[in-house]
């Protein structure tokens, strides 16, 4: 049987401590999640314009598979945590198993499709003739190692429904330090060690992801003894079964997390007629906005564990205090981070590129759009709600208006008037207006689910 953790806490210690603690480790694994762009950005950023311009195209493409994995593993995440209090033994096994096997599934379609799509792809993103062959340098290494992003990051949010946020982090921890040790080794050699440029910082990516991967199933296998090895029939026709419950949650989850990367990759092309130093300046700009981001998005994967564990046992008026208190405290970390970026966003963004033309760029793009990063909160923590109230196509429809009905084309507007800093500005409103609907609804949302509780729409039906 796998490890029992004490669900006690989620039910009934205090609050704001409570979510505080539970975020952390979150913070720290997104850390060490994030890190590898933008390590990779700064080291390739000593090789030049061309290739800091090159890697930034890959990063929309690189950010939807992130994103993807991310999806499927916050969905399996969810359905975890809702067997996580009812010692449901056989239904852990059965959803990790199931997932990680769907893992590999996607992880074969992405490498296949990936590797035979790389040209056709970024001239779609308007990338120019000069920049494509760095961009296969990058993409024909780092495709292949997308295995290893995929399964571990579903692992690793397995062992969050259980309740173990420590575990994640520390193993991503370690990963992103073997990430900025290779890095420097392999874009510019070391001792017998050749320079690789910008295949040495796929490489480097590849190879630190790998021990993510052999960490994680470690665990589920041997500490865990989630992992079934020779099921029956009957068992074999339940785990496919049960892709279709795994991906009811996942792919409308994963839908809303690629629809931000699919957005920038919108906004690249869009900026690429403003030269090559603009499109490197987003790039900057958008590694340190991930890293401004953190906390936010840590928030809001503790909303989806506290909140579907309380509301699993009708603990609703809890899950309610909980919400509104990390609404809160979203609000506060993007009034102190807003700050900070407005005050030191230049200085930092000179620190990858010291190019006028590049980091002015990234400079604007954080004064405009950092202010929102308050309404940007409330949007992630709502869907987060809606992914636990089994509401996640609701979650996709809002996430795709926020960016394709409303920022997009208010961008192709306001870019007519006011070139780059337009596109920015377009971000910025629809943040502000999404965020604000979406506070409301959130809370809207939950007290529908606390007046018409039933206990049965959060069971998880996989095993017959």
């Amino acid at each position: 049987m796998s490890r029992q953790y004490d669900n006690r806490s989620m039910l009934e210690r205090p609050i704001t401590s409570l979510l505080i603690r539970m975020t952390i480790p979150s913070i720290i694994g997104l850390l060490g999640i994030m890190s590898f762009n933008i390590v990779d950005t700064w080291f390739v950023a000593k090789l030049g314009t061309e290739k800091l311009a090159a890697i930034t195209f890959t990063f929309p493409v690189v950010m939807i598979i992130n994103s993807l994995s991310l999806g499927i593993g916050i969905g399996v995440m969810t359905l975890v945590s809702k067997v996580g209090g009812r010692d449901a033994d056989d239904k852990k096994r059965m959803l990790a198993t199931s997932s990680l096997i769907l893992g590999l599934i996607i992880a074969a379609v992405i490498i296949a499709i990936g590797m035979t799509t790389i040209d056709p792809l970024f001239r779609f993103l308007k990338a120019d003739n000069e920049l494509l062959p760095y961009i296969k340098e990058y993409m024909l290494i780092w495709y292949p190692g997308s295995l290893f992003i995929v399964v571990p990051m579903i692992g690793d949010h397995i062992l969050r429904g259980l309740g173990d946020m420590k575990t994640p982090a520390y193993v991503m921890l370690c990963a992103s330090l073997s990430n900025c040790i290779l890095d420097p080794i392999l874009i510019f050699g070391f001792g017998a060690i050749p320079a690789m440029g910008i295949k040495g910082a796929a490489l480097a990516t590849v190879i630190s992801r790998m021990f993510t991967a052999i960490v994680s199933i470690s665990i589920l296998i041997f500490r865990e003894n989630l992992i079934i090895f020779r099921p029956g029939l009957n068992r074999i026709k339940t785990i496919v079964s049960s892709f279709s419950t795994i991906l009811f949650i996942g792919l409308p989850n994963s839908l809303v997390r690629i629809v931000p990367p699919a957005s920038a990759a919108v906004f690249t092309a869009m900026l690429a007629k403003y030269g090559k130093e603009a499109v490197a300046g987003f790039g900057v700009a958008a590694k340190i906005e991930m890293f401004a981001l953190t906390v936010i998005i840590a928030f809001s994967i503790t909303a989806a564990v506290f909140t579907g564990q309380n509301l699993a046992v009708g603990n609703h008026k809890r899950a309610q205090q909980g919400v509104w208190r990390l609404q809160q405290l979203s609000a506060i970390y993007g009034i102190i981070v807003s700050f900070l970026l407005i005050a030191g966003g230049r200085f930092i963004c000179k620190q990858f590129d010291s190019d006028p033309a590049v980091y002015n760029v990234g400079y604007q793009y954080l004064q405009i759009i950092s202010f929102s990063y308050i309404f940007l909160s409330f949007i992630m923590i709502a869907i987060s709600i809606m992914n636990v109230l089994h509401k996640p196509l609701s979650a996709a429809v809002v996430s795709i208006s926020h960016m394709f009905l409303f920022s997009v084309p208010l961008a192709f507007v306001l870019s007519g008037f006011w070139g780059s800093d337009g596109i920015f500005a377009a971000i910025a409103i629809a943040n502000t207006v999404i965020g604000l609907v979406m506070l409301r609804l959130s809370k809207k949302q939950l007290k529908t689910a606390a007046d018409d509780f039933d206990e049965s729409d959060f069971d998880v039906a996989l095993v017959e």
